[in-house]
């Protein structure tokens, strides 16, 4: 028979429980915890938004110039 170790039989149950619960605590708010998941989230939508409004700069760019020139020379000074 495999004898426990002399430390492990010194701690008494009541102990052993509490800090089982805990644990138990600690470990069940680490994993109902989502803010990391959102703040991903966030940060891909932020990245997707940016790339976006690059593509769109890129391909729009030349027409926007000249209609803002148009525009520019309409307006009177």
């Amino acid at each position: 028979m495999v004898e426990a170790h002399e430390s492990e039989r010194k701690i008494p149950v009541r102990v052993r429980f509490m800090y089982s619960a805990l644990v138990s605590k600690v470990v069940g708010r680490f994993v109902r915890d989502e803010r990391g998941a959102t703040m991903l989230e966030y940060g891909l939508l932020v990245g997707l938004i940016a790339i976006v409004a690059v593509a769109a700069m890129t391909l729009l760019g030349g027409n926007l110039t000249s209609l803002f020139e148009n525009a520019s020379t309409k307006i009177p000074s």
